[in-house]
């Protein structure tokens, strides 16, 4: 019973990471896509490396993706994360 219950906070602590590494991909991409800051300043001004930043642009791009299904990933309660839009 208590290792279910571990797994499941585990995999609950996954989908919120993957869930705002993605939040951030977005918004770097916002960032550079508006041309407030070129890539390599926005990931310095966030305190992330040039290669994090790569790393979460892409997960934005690739939730993009036609045939992917954008659905929003659940939270650490279970409930589904509010729009990136705040």
């Amino acid at each position: 019973m208590l290792i279910a219950r571990v797994r499941d906070a585990l995999a609950q602590r996954d989908a919120a990471v993957d869930a705002l590494d993605l939040r951030a991909g977005r918004l770097l991409t916002e960032i550079t896509a508006l041309r407030w800051a070129p890539a390599r300043e926005a990931a310095a001004a966030c305190g992330i490396s040039v290669r994090e930043a790569a790393r979460l642009r892409g997960l934005a791009k690739q939730a993009e993706q036609p045939g992917q299904v954008s659905s929003p990933a659940p939270t650490v309660d279970g409930a589904t994360t509010a729009s990136d839009e705040e």
